[in-house]
């Protein structure tokens, strides 16, 4: 049986290629998923990463718009 978790990765997947490329450009990753929360986790690499070594704006946006 798959995992919620796996399920939500793909979906979000799907989704992000399908229509919001922003969602699959910044590769997010849902680590628990269950009825009263979902967490996710959003790598920290060049892509989503400004000048000064902390997160653009817009992808913790995508983690806000995610999870709800």
């Amino acid at each position: 049986m798959i995992s919620r978790a796996l399920k939500t990765n793909r979906l979000i997947r799907l989704f992000g290629i399908t229509k919001v490329p922003m969602i699959w450009y910044c590769r997010p990753k849902v680590i628990e998923h269950t009825d009263e929360k979902i967490e996710i986790r959003i790598p920290l690499k060049r892509r989503t990463k400004n000048h000064l070594g902390s997160m653009y704006f817009g992808v913790l946006a995508v983690g806000a718009d995610i999870t709800g």
